[in-house]
């Protein structure tokens, strides 16, 4: 989770030896159960690791290889006495959800190269290298999570629970350390810097583009982004922002090509403030052509702003989710009074006919539905046993119940007899690959049931297809009767 370090956080050292513990199983037993609940949750969508606990993040970090995620659970839920009273806001469990699946998304998206390619290039004795690595991490961030978005649509609940979480991860988590740097760098007397302001685009920006941030709370920020960074330039940033987020997991040359030309929209970096003073450092990153900086100050009260607005924006948008299901829910049970149809009552019996829902178009949610079901009582037609085959390694099908004997014979000394994670080989006969040929009568009066038929030879075709078989469907129609005779 990019954040800056705020008060009060524990140094690097202190939290990797709050990590070892933690995974050494020294672990206060409310934080444990906690973190096999969230652990069980999470590993719905991807298989990964989780650990809650005070000091363990700030506040949230993934380790890619083991696929363990450490979150802080001081910052992002409260106090242990407020877990275990209960007495949590609905508002803290969704942005440490929020957190939490960024992490996931980042084990399922961020390849391991990536990362053994951004320590090599922060290794380098070359500068352009490490500003290269740096840039590529920045960039990282948007990439992988709208890969993590797009997985899950938006009008399905799983995709609106994703969506929400994440806006309240950004805006509770990401961009208040951020109004504090900006803070801090006014109250140093420096000005906004064209770095300062792309790294903003990076975190609001380019999350307009997968539907975590709503455009129109940006507006106070676009300009005084188009003061420091011009016109040209950013609509240059938003046009890079729309090719990154379509880059895949793990590809390095077209990351860094999207890398160089941040860099080179933006400019060079700032300078540690320790090389130069305040006035050095304005005279430094102010633009070619461009005299007049806007103040920090005007940038973070614009950030500020955009942080109350899309906070307030969002709690209208849960609460009139609400009001929506309700109204549904009202109106389902009463029906409108002065409808001219009454609809729900006095139709009759259901006729079972399929719906007319013509032939040049993509199969329905349904049909493909019963292809796979169709394809699955293939496989258990030619399944001859199965043999089920316990692992440690993550991979097939968790058994939470499993996992949870085995850290109780663990934790009481005696051997592990269970695996949590189990995979099932089946036998299936030694038979050919299917060949079916298909032949539809679409003749005479079964021509008007074309839209029906066609359902049914794309999913028998599709069936086949994933078990490996093969269907070659025919028609027989009006020509082809008459020729016959």
């Amino acid at each position: 989770m990019t954040a800056t370090h705020g008060r009060g956080r524990p140094a690097v050292f202190v939290q990797q030896l709050h990590r070892a513990a933690a995974q050494r199983g020294k672990f206060d037993a409310v934080y444990q159960e906690l973190s096999d609940h969230w652990t069980g949750i999470l590993q719905r969508l991807y298989p990964v690791w989780a650990l809650i606990g005070p000091g363990l993040s700030d506040p949230g970090h993934i380790e890619i290889h083991s696929r363990t995620i450490f979150l802080d659970s001081d910052t992002l839920l409260g106090s242990k006495a407020e877990i275990v009273a209960g007495r949590l806001e609905r508002r803290t469990v969704l942005r440490c959800f929020g957190v939490a699946l960024h992490e996931t998304f980042h084990g399922k998206h961020t390849k391991r190269w990536t990362i053994e390619r951004d320590i090599a290039l922060s290794e380098s004795e070359n500068p352009d290298d490490r500003q290269l690595a740096i840039d590529r991490r920045l960039l990282e961030e948007p990439r992988m999570e709208a890969h993590g978005v797009g997985e899950h649509p938006p009008s399905t609940l799983r995709g609106r629970f994703v969506r929400h979480a994440l806006r309240a991860a950004v805006i509770d988590v990401i961009l208040p350390p951020f109004a504090h740097e900006i803070v801090a760098a006014e109250m140093a007397g420096r000005p906004l810097t064209r770095d300062m302001a792309g790294r903003a685009t990076v975190y609001l920006q380019a999350r307009t583009h997968y539907g975590i941030l709503d455009p129109t709370i940006l507006d106070e920020l676009r300009n005084v982004w188009r003061q420091v960074l011009g016109d040209p330039d950013l609509d240059a940033l938003d046009a890079l922002f729309a090719k990154l987020i379509w880059i895949g997991d793990g590809e390095l040359e077209p990351l860094d090509r999207a890398a160089r030309e941040y860099r080179a929209i933006i400019g060079p970096p700032d300078p540690p403030p320790s090389e130069h003073g305040a006035e050095a450092n304005a005279d430094d990153n102010a633009p070619p052509g461009r005299g007049d900086q806007p103040a920090a100050s005007s940038f973070g009260e614009a950030l500020e702003q955009a942080i109350k607005q899309a906070r307030d924006g969002q709690l209208e948008q849960l609460n009139a989710d609400v009001d929506l299901q309700q109204a549904l829910t009202d109106a389902a049970r009463h029906p409108r009074q002065d409808s001219p149809v009454p609809r729900g009552e006095g139709t009759g019996m259901p006729t079972g006919r399929m719906p007319d829902r013509g032939v040049d178009r993509p199969p329905a949610p349904d049909e493909i539905q019963q292809a796979r079901r169709y394809a699955t009582h293939l496989r258990q037609a030619i399944t001859q046993g199965t043999q089920p085959i316990d692992k440690r390694t993550p991979g097939g099908r968790f058994d939470g119940r499993a996992y949870a004997r085995g850290k109780a014979q663990q934790q009481t000394g005696r051997p592990v007899s269970t695996r949590p994670w189990q995979i099932t080989r089946q036998v299936t006969a030694p038979i050919q690959e299917p060949h079916v040929g298909l032949v539809i009568d679409t003749s005479g009066s079964m021509g008007t049931y074309e839209y029906a038929l066609g359902p049914v030879c794309w999913i028998l075709t599709d069936g086949l297809r994933q078990i490996g078989g093969r269907c070659a469907p025919a028609t027989r129609s009006n020509s082809s009767v008459s020729s016959s005779r």
